[in-house]
């Protein structure tokens, strides 16, 4: 989770980082290739990366001397291996844009796009 601070009103903001786009980047730092490859690795990981990190940033919570505290008054505690479920993973499906020149409506196929959806449309 990010947790950010409102300018105006001093509240605490938690945010699902999946759900945040990154903005405020200027075009030199957008035209930059190694950046944007950078920047590129760290916000399109791998699940499995991904798992890795929070199980990093798991850990040194819980070594942090404030952090455990905290942690225990709230009775708070993070397991040291996720939970594995089974499930089965449902169909993206398609998103219809506007017509071609035949007059045929444009499908974008959600799931072979992933992230490069933005770019197509």
């Amino acid at each position: 989770m990010l947790v950010s601070q409102d300018r105006k009103t001093g509240r605490e903001v938690v945010l699902v980082p999946e759900l945040c786009w990154m903005t405020g980047l200027s075009p030199a730092l957008l035209s930059d290739f190694k950046a944007a490859r950078e920047i590129r690795q760290i916000t399109h990981s791998d699940a499995p990366v991904k798992v890795k990190e929070c199980l990093k940033l798991f850990s040194s919570l819980t070594e942090n001397r404030e952090c455990k505290n905290l942690m225990e008054s709230m009775k708070m505690e993070f397991v040291q291996e996720p939970i594995k479920i089974s499930a089965y993973k449902l169909d993206a499906g398609k998103m219809l844009m506007g017509k071609d020149e035949r007059d045929k409506r444009i499908a974008h196929d959600i799931e072979t796009c992933g992230r490069d959806l933005d770019r197509r449309v």
